[in-house]
C-alpha cells in the first residue's frame, strides 16, 4: 500500500535524495553501516591495498615525492651493540595495523633526544628485526644551547583520567620538559597516578603524543607531591603559582624574569597550577613564604585544571620559544 500523497512526489527530487543519501554513506560508513558491513574493508589483502581506487594500479594514485608521508615513529630501547628493541606493542602496531614489510623504512626515539633512521630487516609472526640504516640525530635537552625551549615543568593537581589523559597529551604536543602531579588539599575524588598501572597509562599517552608531534625528548613524569614537598626541592629558575586574585599577568611576569630563557633540568621555570576549587590557606601561606614563588593571573574566570595547564603552558612556550 502506498502512502496518500507519495505518487505527488517529483521524481527528480526522489533521485536527488537516494544520491545524497548514498554520498553520506560513502563518506562516513561508521554512522550508516553496522561493523558487518563494514568488515570486508579490513581484510583486504596487501595487494589490493596496493592497487588505487576502483582498482586503477597504484602508480597512477601514488602521492608526489614532496608529500610523500614520513615513515611511522616508534619507541625503541637502545641496547649498546647490538639491534635496537622496540617498545613492547610497537612491533606489533607497526605490523598488523600500519601493515610494514621487510625494507620498510621507521624511525626510532629513545625518548632523550635521540631520533634513529631504522630499516625492517625482518618481519614475522615470530620475529621482528631492525638494523640502522643512518647517522642518529640528536637533539640537546631542553634549555641547553640548540634546544628549541627551555626546561619547563608543570606541577599540577591531578584531574580526573580521561581529562588527564587530554592534558599529557597536550602539554606533550606544546613542548613541555616534565609534569607533577600535586597532591593538593581541595582535590577532588579522582586518584593521583601513584601506581604502576596509572603511571603506565600515563607513560603511553606520553609516548603516543611525542610520536605524534615528531618531538626528540618524551616529557618526564614525576611521583606525586604536596606543595610543601614541592617548594622544599632544589632552586628553580623561577615558580609561578597561577592565582586569578593576583595583580600581575603570566606573561608579564614572565618579561621580567629573563633568566627564565636558559632554564635547564636543574634550575627549571616551574608552573603551578591548583585543584579548581584552589589551594587551601596552608598552601597559599606556604607559597607566600617561598621567595622565589610569585602569584600571576592567568584568566579571570575559574578554569578547569586542564584548561589552565595548558593555557600557562602555550603562553610560556610561546614566550620563551627559541628560532631554530
Amino acid at each position: 500500500m502506498v502512502a496518500e500523497g507519495w505518487l505527488d512526489l517529483d521524481p527528480g527530487l526522489i533521485h536527488r535524495t537516494l544520491d545524497w543519501l548514498t554520498a553520506r554513506r560513502l563518506e562516513r560508513p561508521h554512522r550508516w553501516g553496522s561493523p558487518r558491513s563494514i568488515a570486508p574493508c579490513r581484510s583486504r589483502t596487501r595487494s589490493q591495498l596496493d592497487q588505487g581506487p576502483l582498482g586503477a594500479p597504484g602508480w597512477a594514485c601514488q602521492t608526489p615525492h614532496a608529500m610523500a608521508a614520513a615513515p611511522p615513529r616508534i619507541f625503541i630501547q637502545p641496547s649498546p651493540g647490538a639491534a635496537p628493541l622496540p617498545f613492547p606493542g610497537e612491533a606489533e602496531h607497526l605490523v598488523r595495523v600500519l601493515r610494514a614489510r621487510v625494507g620498510d623504512l621507521v624511525i626510532g626515539l629513545d625518548g632523550a633526544g635521540g631520533e634513529h633512521p631504522l630499516r625492517i630487516r625482518a618481519c614475522d609472526k615470530r620475529n621482528f628485526e631492525l638494523e640502522p640504516c643512518g647517522d642518529p640525530i640528536h637533539e640537546p635537552a631542553p634549555g641547553r644551547a640548540g634546544a628549541p625551549l627551555p626546561w619547563i615543568e608543570v606541577a599540577v593537581a591531578w584531574p580526573r583520567p580521561n581529562r588527564a589523559d587530554d592534558m599529557l597529551d597536550r602539554l606533550t604536543q606544546l613542548g613541555v620538559a616534565a609534569i607533577r602531579p600535586l597532591d593538593c588539599a581541595h582535590a577532588g575524588p579522582q586518584g593521583l597516578p601513584d601506581d604502576e598501572h596509572k603511571r603506565e597509562r600515563c607513560l603511553r599517552v606520553l609516548r603516543e603524543a611525542c610520536k605524534q608531534a615528531r618531538r626528540h625528548w618524551l616529557p618526564q613524569l614525576h611521583a606525586p607531591c604536596t606543595v610543601e614537598a614541592l617548594l622544599a626541592g632544589p632552586p628553580r629558575a623561577g615558580l609561578a603559582c597561577m592565582d586569578p586574585r593576583a595583580a600581575v599577568g603570566l606573561p608579564e611576569w614572565i618579561a621580567r624574569q629573563p633568566q627564565l630563557a636558559s632554564a635547564t633540568g636543574e634550575r627549571p621555570l616551574v608552573l603551578c597550577i591548583g585543584p579548581e576549587g584552589g589551594f587551601d590557606e596552608r598552601e597559599r601561606a606556604a607559597f607566600a613564604t617561598h621567595e622565589p614563588s610569585a602569584p600571576v593571573v592567568l584568566a579571570p574566570h575559574v578554569l578547569r585544571i586542564e584548561t589552565a595547564a595548558e593555557a600557562a603552558a602555550a603562553v610560556a612556550v610561546a614566550l620563551l620559544c627559541r628560532s631554530r
